[in-house]
């Protein structure tokens, strides 16, 4: 039997295929060297940049399985677009969607479930690249908040992000490393 999950990604996946044939000119987005705004708002619209998002933040709440099966549709359309939707869904919103306080879930999420907002991640710095270990930026804790020190190199879509997830070496008051944080 079919769950509502594999049902919904079905119907993503058909709607990606029809929408590509007259909406994705993915040379020109090339040439660009720019994704389109417009497919963006469109992607958020349809729920692909908030499919693991659970419907009460206004996402699709879709299962593992059910989002890579959209995923890979769209990698067969357009790679860049699927690492975008991917990056997005994976590493900019399920920190937050996982970790992050039931107040901050309640701001954040319907904006990221449906693109009004976007999700970056910050972990690559010159001396470590993406090994989480080797990373040089620390959080220190400051009374009811924290001190984000260090510099980070790369990060995909920061420039249109509303929120970025930046990964720091946290440590105590003292500065004594206690952990990978972000």
């Amino acid at each position: 039997a079919i769950d509502a999950s594999e049902e919904e990604a079905t119907q993503l996946i058909e709607w990606l295929k029809s929408y590509a044939k007259e909406s994705i000119n993915s040379r020109l987005m090339d040439e660009r060297r720019c994704l389109s705004p417009s497919i963006i708002l469109d992607f958020g619209n349809q729920g692909l940049l908030g499919m693991q998002v659970p419907q009460q933040y206004d996402g699709l709440g879709l299962n593992n399985r059910s989002m890579l099966r959209v995923i890979e549709q769209l990698g067969a359309i357009d790679p860049t677009l699927a690492l975008f939707v991917g990056l997005n869904n994976v590493l900019g919103i399920r920190p937050i969607l996982n970790h992050a306080q039931p107040a901050l879930k309640e701001q954040l999420l319907p904006k990221l479930a449906t693109g009004r907002e976007l999700a970056a991640f910050a972990l690559t710095e010159s001396g470590a690249g993406s090994h989480p270990f080797g990373i040089s930026a620390k959080a220190t804790p400051t009374g009811n908040g924290w001190q984000l020190q260090g510099e980070k190199i790369w990060s995909g879509s920061a420039a249109w992000a509303g929120v970025t997830n930046v990964f720091v070496q946290q440590v105590d008051e003292i500065g004594t490393p206690i952990g990978i944080s972000a």
